[in-house]
């Protein structure tokens, strides 16, 4: 019989500014694909909550924000509560669906609303992203990998009237975040 993988929520708190911002991480402790808090991560936190005004974008011109590799998504998680004017993609490993299931489990117990199709108007879009994968969802690979990411970026620009209330460029990201982005090939 195969044994479970222990679960624990840990608790950070961050202060930028006159701003608490209490964070709930999900680790899931598996030895095939250990998913705790790394301490990249909360070096990245750390950074983040100290420069939050690099991270905010405006109503009119919201920052497109990509996290890979997120693993707890610890950053990503304490930008989505910090933050209001920012599209968030929260991405890991297509191949192990327990990273992203936890990764959703996470946003819910923080109180974050994840994107379309479930809610078009909500800021977080978790999907799976493989490395070296640069292709566009198929009817074998129905995630695709990152011509199909910055096509759904451009839907969720469409969808938010982004392109033509700015300057951006149609799919632009803003940032580019790693801080649990260890290539480990089959």
């Amino acid at each position: 019989m195969e044994s479970q993988p222990q679960r624990a929520c840990r608790q950070f708190s961050y202060k930028s500014g006159q701003l608490d911002i209490p964070v709930k991480v999900l680790e899931l402790l598996d030895p095939d694909f250990g998913l705790y808090v790394w301490p990249s991560a909360l070096v990245l936190a750390e950074y983040i909550a100290h420069r939050l005004d690099m991270f905010n974008g405006s109503p009119d011109n919201p920052k497109v924000i990509l996290e890979l590799g997120a693993g707890t998504a610890l950053p990503s998680l304490l930008l989505a509560k910090a933050t209001r004017d920012n599209f968030l993609i929260v991405t890991d490993r297509p191949d192990v669906p327990q990273i992203l299931a936890n990764v959703q489990e996470a946003l819910k117990e923080n109180g974050i609303q994840t994107l379309y199709p479930q809610d078009p108007n909500a800021r977080v879009l978790v999907r799976g992203l493989g490395w070296g994968d640069f292709t566009f969802a198929n009817e074998y690979d129905k995630v695709g990998g990152l011509q199909q990411l910055l096509k759904d970026i451009s839907c969720m620009e469409q969808i938010n009237n982004l392109s033509s209330s700015s300057s951006r460029s149609r799919g632009q990201i803003d940032l580019i975040l790693g801080s649990d982005v260890f290539y480990n090939p089959p």
